[in-house]
């Protein structure tokens, strides 16, 4: 159904906003898609990560796992048919993996960091996804931002749900909100 799940997040994309070795937070999942009927709505909150830095502590690196049990629409049929898709059984998890993000400090300080790549694997496929950034606040050794991008179910061998007449369409549109905070 909304397979949000990327998260994953993507989950996704949890760029840690402070130089140092570690960054800790949570991230709240949400996610859009359409079907023959309306438009719904989904999510997962509190998604755990780490971020961790090298010693030059110039390229970040993150992995996600959101679990796909977490996701829900608050429809219970919704979500059955949403984890049968995704084979929960077999792929209970959905992860985003970044990998030596170098985010340029001034323009992130300065609310401008445009863009993150990352991968994303939904059921053992793995596709590279460019999430844009909006709403980048730094305070101290917090931070908070939103992560979005679409994704094509299709491209990661899912096929969309449908009930009778009812059809989950190919692509889902993802928020992450992102908060963060130096360890």
């Amino acid at each position: 159904m909304n397979f949000l799940h990327i998260l994953f997040a993507v989950f996704v994309f949890v760029i840690p906003p402070a130089m140092g070795a570690e960054v800790g937070g949570t991230l709240d999942v949400t996610f859009t898609a359409e079907s023959t009927l309306h438009r719904f709505e989904g999510h997962a909150n509190g998604i755990p990560y780490v971020a961790r830095s090298p010693a030059d502590r110039d390229q970040w690196s993150a992995e996600i796992v959101l679990p796909v049990e977490s996701l829900t629409t608050e429809n219970r049929l919704r979500d059955h048919n949403m984890r049968a898709m995704f084979d929960v059984e077999n792929y209970p998890r959905i992860v985003a993996a970044l990998r030596d993000v170098r985010p340029d400090g001034d323009s992130r300080q300065a609310g401008k960091l445009d863009a993150i790549e990352f991968q994303l694997t939904i059921d053992g496929v793995t596709r590279h996804v460019r999430a844009a950034i909006s709403d980048w606040h730094r305070a101290g050794g917090e931070v908070r931002f939103d992560a979005s991008f679409t994704v094509s179910l299709h491209e990661f061998g899912l096929v969309p749900p449908s009930v009778l007449f009812v059809k989950v369409a190919d692509t889902v549109a993802v928020v992450v909100h992102v908060r963060g905070v130096d360890r």
